[in-house]
């Protein structure tokens, strides 16, 4: 599917629904206020597209990775926003989303209300690949992990990008509940309401954070750098 440029070719108001293997090049996908931006079932790769103010009832505001795997290559996924979990982006387990010279920003859960994973949620099982230059930053939830929120059992690699600006009651930056290796990287300026500004890694959780500044983060209580439950190497 070729469009003209994000900022020229449009698919507007649009239930997009579920699509089948594809490549997704120069195009915007916003408006949809009731069922999100769009819904992947096999393996789609998007290539300079823009995923804006979108709104879903459920989870995934902008982008919903039911199966397979996404590709976010010179993307933004932005402003989107979800009534449950996943307001900018929303995997499934068993799914994996890579976010190459990407942007996910200002996306945001409904306050008040139960959603966690403001910019993306990962479900048990998938696996989130984080890459070259990409930004996760001012994403927004009332609740946990602004940035992103991981179950137990998920496997998350950030390598050369930044976690920045992001706010949540709980692990601003990134909530971390399976397995997280970071390298060459910034957390910088999460803030928390009440527990742990930048990572926090739970009880079932394993971290590996090497060569990454982590700094000016901050929490209403506890630490706004890293909180580790499980297991670290920093």
């Amino acid at each position: 599917l070729q469009g003209n440029g994000s900022t020229g070719s449009f698919i507007r108001n649009a239930v997009f629904g579920y699509i089948e293997d594809t490549f997704i090049r120069d195009l915007a996908i916003t408006g949809e206020r009731w069922f999100g931006g769009i819904a992947l079932r096999a393996n789609v790769g998007f290539e300079r597209c823009a995923v804006a103010s979108n709104k879903v009832l459920t989870d995934g505001g902008g982008i919903f990775v039911a199966q397979g795997q996404c590709l976010l290559s010179n993307c933004v996924v932005t402003a989107n926003q979800s009534i449950v979990n996943g307001g900018g982006l929303f995997v499934v387990t068993n799914a994996t989303l890579r976010v190459d010279a990407s942007s996910i920003l200002a996306n945001s859960t409904v306050s008040p209300g139960p959603g966690n994973g403001a910019g993306v949620y990962g479900s048990a099982a998938s696996v989130l690949l984080v890459t070259n230059n990409s930004l996760i930053a001012g994403n927004a939830t009332p609740n946990d992990g602004g940035g992103a929120y991981l179950e137990a059992d998920t496997s998350a690699a950030v390598a050369a990008s930044e976690v920045s600006r992001n706010s949540a009651n709980y692990g601003a930056g990134i909530y971390e509940l399976g397995s997280l290796i970071m390298t060459d990287s910034r957390m910088l300026s999460n803030s928390a309401s009440l527990h742990v500004g930048a990572l926090h890694l739970g009880a079932s959780a394993t971290g590996t954070v090497a060569r990454t500044i982590i700094a000016f983060n901050s929490a209403a209580s506890t630490v706004g750098g890293i909180h580790c439950q499980g297991s670290a190497w920093i």
